[in-house]
């Protein structure tokens, strides 16, 4: 899978798919399978990005199977994400039943939130590492291999939007570039810059 482009079939979504127990044998390599090898009554549930990504809000479906059956809930997340704002902004992701309106949070929310310190400031310039906070609506009657699916989408959140291609600053040799925050348009991230020349 690529990060970064149009949501427009199947081949460019991104997603992840939660099994019970190893899936990896001793004769075979560790990592990544075709989905037609891997054990099928051992899947939990999927994420899976829907076509179109969300449009302009990112989005992900959570599936009870493999993402062929109607989903039993939605991610929805901010318009605008990432960069430089991770520093002063904390960024939620209502989790909600299928059927419901928009960002209804019926499920839940996922919070990545903001450095609460300057050790936590630090922490978050150098290094990958964030902070979530996750709170379930306790009046939702949610299996547990749906709520692993829920935490599953919590991972895929980071690496698609705070880990992937959503650095804070970047340079060659024209200049440097400073990414103040990032937009959702179709699945693809399009940065908001600010273009600092080298002098000489």
């Amino acid at each position: 899978k690529c990060l970064d482009i149009c949501v427009l079939r199947r081949c460019c979504q991104d997603g992840m798919h939660v099994y019970a127990g190893s899936i990896d044998e001793a004769d075979r390599e560790k990592g990544r399978h075709p989905m037609n090898t891997l054990p099928a009554d051992r899947l939990l549930g999927s994420v899976l990005q829907p076509n179109f990504g969300g449009c302009c809000i990112p989005k992900l479906l959570l599936h009870d199977t493999s993402g062929e059956s109607t989903p039993f809930g939605k991610v929805e997340g901010p318009c605008c994400f990432g960069g430089w704002s991770e520093m002063c902004f904390s960024f939620k992701f209502y989790a909600s039943l299928f059927e419901s309106k928009g960002k209804e949070g019926d499920i839940g929310l996922i919070k990545k939130q903001k450095p609460q310190s300057a050790a936590g400031a630090f922490t978050e310039l150098m290094s990958d590492s964030d902070n979530y906070r996750i709170e379930f609506n306790p009046s939702v009657n949610l299996t547990a291999s749906q709520k692993a699916t829920v935490l599953t989408s919590q991972v895929l959140i980071d690496y698609m939007l705070f880990d992937g291609n959503t650095e804070k600053c970047s340079s060659d040799d024209s200049g440097i570039y400073c990414y103040l925050w990032y937009c959702s348009l179709i699945g693809m991230l399009v940065p908001c810059v600010v273009y600092i020349p080298r002098s000489g």
